[in-house]
Order: structure tokens, then sequence, then C-alpha cells
């Protein structure tokens, strides 16, 4: 399965396997975080990603998964758009890799959250993993 954060699909046949962001709407739900996997990639969504904009604003959007496999800079996002954010790129030196890297959420008892992205880790090191990206509400 993949999912794009707004959909999950089969990887293998490309079928639409649930409409998740439909079927919460239709029972009157709308998350305020959309937080999902991916296989290689760490990105922040802005303002106009599809998701936020089918949800007037409300949904911010996430994509985690840049923290066990390495992976190529990415081409074809661009940042300071606005559709994204932050994407994780930092190089492995002497490769055409990106470093892995970690998201770290903190759930506040007023009801806020902090939101950390990382990148910088790299097997081996002991080196403390860069905070690239940060938002507080």
């Amino acid at each position: 399965m993949s999912t794009d954060g707004k959909t999950i699909t089969d990887e293998d046949t490309g079928e639409l396997l649930y409409p998740l962001l439909s079927q919460l709407q239709a029972i009157g739900l709308t998350p305020d975080y959309w937080y999902w996997g991916h296989v290689h990639l760490g990105l922040v969504y802005g303002e106009q990603s599809a998701v936020t904009k089918a949800t007037k604003g409300i949904t911010k959007v996430r994509c985690v998964g840049h923290s066990a496999i390495p992976f190529g800079n990415p081409w074809g996002l661009s940042v300071g758009g606005k559709i994204i954010d932050y994407i994780a790129n930092t190089p492995i030196p002497g490769t055409n890799m990106a470093m892995n890297g970690l998201a770290m959420l903190t759930l506040k008892q007023d009801g806020g959250i902090k939101e950390e992205f990382f990148d910088g880790v790299e097997a081996g090191s002991k080196a403390k993993p860069v905070a690239k990206w940060k938002r507080v509400s």
C-alpha cells in the first residue's frame, strides 16, 4: 500500500483502496494534522496542498518516512513555494544520496503542538541530528 495523505492505493495495481479524507468528511470529521509514512521521504506540505485546500485550510499535511532507508535527493519538488514548506535533502558527502532524519511531535496540555523535522542522521554516526524545520501552534 502507498498513501499520499488523501488516499491509499495498492502499489502493485494502482487501485484506489480507501478515499480516507472523503470518508472522514462524510461523517463530519476533519483532521487538524495528517501524518503518514512513506518509504523514504520527509516533507512538510504548505497551505496549497490538495488536502489543505480540500479542508479549507484546516488540515496540516506531513510525510514522515526518511528515518530508515537512504534516499536520493528529491527532484521535481521545490521548497519555498506554496505547496512544500520543507523537504529532507541534506546530502551524504560524496554521494547523490540524502541523509536520513526524523520528526518529533510534542503535544501540549493546552491542545497545542510543536512539530520539528530533523536531518543529518547517518548510519554509524554519533553526531546529533540538526533541526531543519519547526512549527509551534
